[in-house]
């Protein structure tokens, strides 16, 4: 099923389903932005961009046809229907956008500056407490902020609730960093070598993280790829 699922939202599968029927492509399209952490932050700008030059085009293309006098019902209908996959994408990417940009504020207040009360969240960036809380637990529940939580006192904690840590907990907390099980089994035989870590702004979502020197991992918050 997993297998199958994973079909359906490559870009393979996407392009086809936008050349033989665009609705089907723009919905596969936003399923796989909904599940993709680092797409959903930044896919909304080239959306926009696509659906606008879509416009451009129909609209030379309309101008073309008309000239030639080749414009009848059938060609209308055909215009019509790349009309509305352009304003589409144009409006869902403009959506996208606002909420990737939305997403990259919460991940600057929250890991970047450590602002974890929910209060102070709102006078920062002017919400309701209402809509920063909702944003909140939609990026825990789409991964962004993993194993977080917000408490009875409305602060925003990283970690697992006292009680809740199982031993699948502890058997995911050897392969929280990349390659550290081989590290551990290398310093077996070996000195463990002294690793040089530094912090690394995230190109995807702005956020920053603790890396070793040299080495590539992976964003906490979005999944990018950074070089240490």
């Amino acid at each position: 099923m997993e297998n199958n699922k994973g079909c359906l939202l490559s870009w393979p599968a996407i392009v086809v389903g936008f050349i033989l029927f665009w609705p089907v492509g723009l919905a596969l399209l936003i399923f796989r932005l909904r599940q993709d952490r680092k797409l959903l932050l930044n896919a909304g700008r080239l959306m926009t961009f696509v659906g606008y030059a879509l416009g451009v085009l129909i609209i030379f293309g309309i101008i073309g046809t008309y000239q030639n006098g080749d414009l009848d019902g059938g060609t209308i209908t055909v215009f019509v229907f790349l009309v509305l996959a352009a304003v589409a994408l144009v409006f869902f990417g403009r959506k996208f956008r606002r909420m990737g940009s939305v997403f990259k504020e919460y991940i600057e207040l929250i890991v970047n500056q450590e602002v974890r009360k929910i209060e102070m969240i709102c006078e920062r960036t002017g919400k309701s407490y209402t809509e920063v809380y909702n944003d909140v637990e939609e990026m825990i529940e789409k991964g962004y902020f993993k194993r977080a939580y917000i408490n009875d006192r409305h602060e925003i904690i990283f970690g697992i609730k006292e009680g809740e840590k199982t031993i699948l907990d502890e058997i995911e907390d050897m392969f929280d960093e990349p390659g550290r099980v081989l590290d551990e089994m290398e310093g077996a035989s070996e000195a463990p070598a002294q690793k040089r870590m530094t912090v690394v702004k995230c190109k995807g979502c702005g956020a920053n993280n603790e890396v070793v020197v040299d080495r590539v991992s992976e964003c906490e918050y979005c999944g990018s790829k950074i070089q240490g």
